[in-house]
């Protein structure tokens, strides 16, 4: 906010509250929706693949699969966001 000139400080402060906001909800539907898609896929496979896996077993693995892809995709993301503030250069106000 010490970028804005003092009358766009409120201004400055409801948009800066709108992205983090937004920002947030969608960080948090992007991890559930590739966990439940990804869960699904793995279920599947396992169904196909033959093995000898009780219903809950293959659940429960499937989860763990979809949830393992969740976190890798947050983790790629996570990465990118560190690459890019460590080049970003910083200025002095």
């Amino acid at each position: 906010m010490n970028a804005l000139p003092q009358h766009l400080n409120a201004d400055g402060t409801a948009v800066s509250n709108t992205v983090r906001q937004v920002a947030g909800s969608i960080g948090t539907a992007l991890p559930v929706t590739i966990m439940t898609i990804r869960t699904q896929n793995h279920s599947d496979e396992l169904l196909q693949s033959g093995d000898m896996l009780s219903q809950a077993q293959i659940v429960s693995q499937a989860s763990i699969l979809g949830i393992n892809d969740a976190y890798i995709f947050t983790a790629v993301i996570v990465g990118i966001a560190l690459l890019v503030t460590i080049f970003v250069p910083s200025q002095k106000v």
